[in-house]
């Protein structure tokens, strides 16, 4: 089984950098497209792919991004996969908490995808006035303590009535 991912991206060079090395653990490849960034992202991405042959640039113009974009990656790239590999839609800033190649390892060969559960977590007031008090301890919300949090919103939707 092999994870191939597909990665749109556009203004995101203060965070992609750390995203696609986090991805290389358990991503096996990583077709990255930039659609139009002028922040320093195409440089950051050409610089990533010399050091990351795991990761490679699939193209880069300005058009306006939409979910055919990746349709179109994927049809180029589909040759690459064979029966029992994934493939998935990595956004440039987005982290599993789990390692989603232990993860599929464990779904049934007869299922066609997966679904997922995201958080998102926001930079708050409280936050900045920590970071401006010491800005080289910015505080993360650790693996478990994710985890919990998830687990919570989870089991609250779980028993929710549907009137709620």
């Amino acid at each position: 089984m092999k994870i191939f991912s597909i990665c749109c991206v556009r203004g995101e060079n203060d965070i992609v950098g750390e995203t696609l090395k986090a991805a290389l653990d358990w991503s096996d490849r990583i077709f990255v497209f930039d659609n139009g960034s002028t922040d320093g992202t195409w440089e950051t991405l050409q610089d990533l792919a010399k050091c990351y042959p795991k990761i490679e640039l699939v193209g880069h113009d300005d058009r306006t991004f939409t979910d055919e974009l990746r349709g179109e990656i994927f049809e180029a790239r589909r040759y690459v996969a064979s029966p029992g590999d994934w493939w998935c839609r990595l956004d440039a800033d987005e982290f599993f908490i789990d390692d989603p190649a232990q993860f599929l390892r464990n779904v049934p060969q007869s299922y066609g995808f997966v679904l997922s559960a995201t958080m998102n977590f926001y930079f708050t007031d409280a936050d900045l006035k920590s970071y401006e008090e010491n800005p080289c301890r910015v505080a993360r919300p650790s693996r478990a303590r994710a985890v919990q949090i998830l687990s919570e919103q989870l089991e609250r939707a779980a028993f929710r009535s549907p009137s709620e």
